[in-house]
Order: structure tokens, then sequence, then C-alpha cells
């Protein structure tokens, strides 16, 4: 057991305490870890995480900055989290005891620390050993409080993606009950659950088609080793999530999920339904589903339009009293794709010159819509 023994000034914020100090980069990246977010796992596994992976290229990117001048300056501090009882601090001498068994968790700052890590042992410079980097320590915090505290300090970041944040919530409400979620964000909870029943499921149009929290698209470099790749992680969970926003809310306001059912049972009916609805769009214009990277109707353009497309499906088929299952779906898409409906064609959905990969934004998105109810012959 190998304790570290520095100076540190607490912090009083409401019933919590912090403690700021600064640690050698040594002793930080012997004291600090990550819990990462692992799709594989279940949100109830205790072994679960939720820090988003490493990106390889940032962290060298701040080994390039330590390496490459003199004066370096590292003024943001690192947000570490001391769950056990290897942290102690005596108020009386200022001293706060750090025990190695007992690693402080990383809540902000990973990519910090990697790049120091990267510029100490890959380059080798030895004189960033003791840098001081500022550091503070949340003390008695859970784990499911860190997230908490990662939620809500990274969900309105552009730099964190808000897929994951979305996962966390999930997470909290798996360990702390619905309760733990306001109303305003359970249609995140749910459509996270949707994305990670669609991309595991190997009998749905998504199976591995999304780029989840803990993934990055593919590198043209493992395309190139791999081709089949090429066909794989297109569409980010991010884009996928948020089209879905408008079609949870319509379909709860209207009664189609129940809003006293629990989250599980919307995310399984929500899912059932964009599930059996993807499949009668690929009985119709099966095309660009086998070589769905060289398309956009699985990437940004197809999933924000067609899904509001859908909205408008919902509506004239509730009124025709037909269930959301893929045979009825196609009684109004098979008539419009027989008399040639031009955005039922591969044609129209080819990424290098279909019409559809012109609409690059969320006002294209709308519009891109528009054109295909028309085609079909429904109103949004």
């Amino acid at each position: 057991m190998t304790r570290k023994v520095v100076q540190a000034i607490p912090l009083k914020q409401g019933s919590r305490t912090l403690l700021l100090t600064a640690l050698p980069a040594k002793d930080l990246l012997d004291l600090a870890t990550i819990d990462r977010y692992n799709s594989d796992l279940e949100a109830t596994d205790p072994k679960q995480g939720y820090q988003r992976p490493e990106e390889k290229a940032r962290a060298k990117k701040i080994s390039k900055y330590l390496n490459e001048r003199d004066n370096v300056l590292l003024p943001t501090a690192v947000l570490l989290s001391a769950r056990g009882s290897g942290v102690s601090f005596d108020d009386s001498t200022s001293s706060l005891t750090l025990d190695e068994d007992y690693p402080l968790q990383i809540v902000d700052g990973q990519h910090r620390i990697a790049g120091l890590r990267h510029a100490i042992h890959e380059v080798g410079n030895t004189k960033l050993l003791n840098f001081p980097v500022p550091v503070v320590i949340m003390q008695g915090l859970s784990k499911v409080e860190e997230m908490q505290q990662f939620a809500t300090v990274n969900g309105t970041q552009k730099s964190v993606r808000t897929d994951l944040v979305n996962m966390i919530l999930s997470q909290i409400m798996a360990a702390k009950g619905e309760d733990a979620i306001p109303p305003k964000d359970m249609w995140k909870v749910v459509v996270s659950r949707v994305i990670e029943r669609l991309n595991s499921n190997s009998e749905s149009v998504w199976y591995d088609m999304i780029v989840m929290p803990d993934q990055f698209a593919y590198k043209k470099k493992e395309i190139k080793a791999n081709p089949k790749l090429a066909n794989r992680r297109i569409v980010r969970a991010t884009s996928f999530m948020q089209s879905l926003k408008k079609l949870y809310q319509y379909l709860v306001e209207y009664k189609h999920i129940p809003s006293s059912w629990k989250v599980d049972q919307q995310a399984d009916k929500l899912a059932e339904i964009v599930s059996e609805y993807w499949k009668a769009i690929r009985v119709v214009c099966p095309e660009p589903f086998t070589s769905p990277g060289e398309y956009v109707i699985q990437k940004t353009p197809g999933v924000f339009s067609l899904h509001s497309v859908l909205i408008g499906l919902v509506r004239d088929m509730f009124l025709g009293r037909r269930e959301l299952v893929q045979d009825q779906f196609l009684v109004w898409l098979r008539p419009a794709a027989e008399e040639g409906a031009p955005a039922l064609t591969e044609s129209f959905w080819r990424a290098k010159d279909g019409r559809a990969a012109d609409f690059g934004s969320m006002k294209g998105f709308a519009e891109l819509a528009n054109i295909i109810a028309a085609d079909i012959d429904i109103e949004l």
C-alpha cells in the first residue's frame, strides 16, 4: 500500500466538500482510473461505466502541445471522485492523504491525463513527471451520483456526445428508478433503449449499423482491410436518437404508446414500430440495404426524413384502423413503389448522385420528408 500526502484546500458546496489540490503528473497517472461505457453491457450491470472511449488523436494533440513548449500551461482542473475510503483530509494541517489501493475516478479531464501519459510514456518526456496538474476531488459520491454529475456538467457541451449523456440517464434510472429522471428527459431514456434494441438485434435492419457511444465509425484503413465494414456503423446514435424524439412524443400524445407504461414497455413498443416500418421500406426499396454505405437512406438524411414521414403514416393508419406492422405499412408503401414513386427508388438515395444526398441540415431533412410524403401520398 502506497500513500501520497499533498496539501489541499477544502471547499464546501452545499453538503459536499471538494478538495482543491495539485498532483504531479506521475502521481495523477498512478492514482486515476476511469469507468468506460460498454454497449455490450446492460444498464443495470454493475460493471457498466459512463465515460466515452479515449480519442487517440486528441490525446496525441495534447501530448504534442506538452512536448513542444518549455512554459506549458494546463490551467483547467481535472475533476476526480473518491468513492472509497482511500482519501483522508486533516483540517489542522491541510494535508490530503491518497491511497493507491483506492484509485480516483476520472469524471472530467480524461484527455488531458491521456495526453500526459502519451507524452511521458510514449514520447519519453520525463521532465513532465513532476508537472503539477490542478485537481478537484469530490468526496462521498456513489457511481450513480458521479454519472448524474457528469450528465449535468456535460449534457449541454458540444464536446461530449449527447448519445453518451442519454445512455447515462438510462443507467441512472436503472439504479434509482424512473422518478430519478425529470419528465422532460424521459424521451432520452426511452430512445436510448430503442437504439440498444435495434442495433443489437441480428434480425433488425439496423443490426450493427449505429455508432454506439463507446464506438467510432470504421476508418478507411479498416474498411480497406475488410471491405464489408463499409456497410457497418454508418449513422451515429446521436442522430438516430434525435430523429426519434418527435415520433416518440407523437406516439405518446396520441396514446399509441401509453404514458402510464414503464420505460421498457415503451421502448419495446417503439422499437417494434420502427423495426416493422424499416422492414417494409426494405421490401419496397431493397437495393440501398444491400450496400448501405453507398446510400444515405440509413444515414442522417434518411433517418430524420423517414421518421418524420412515419408520424404521418401512423396518423393515417390509425384513421384506417390498421396495426403498425410490416404488412400494414406495405399497404401504404407498395402502391406508391409500383407506381414508380421517386422517393422509393434506389437512385433517389444514392450517396454520390442521388437527390436525397443534397439535403444536409435539419431544414433540409424537413424538406426531404415533405418530398417523400408527397411521393407516397400522405400529408405531414
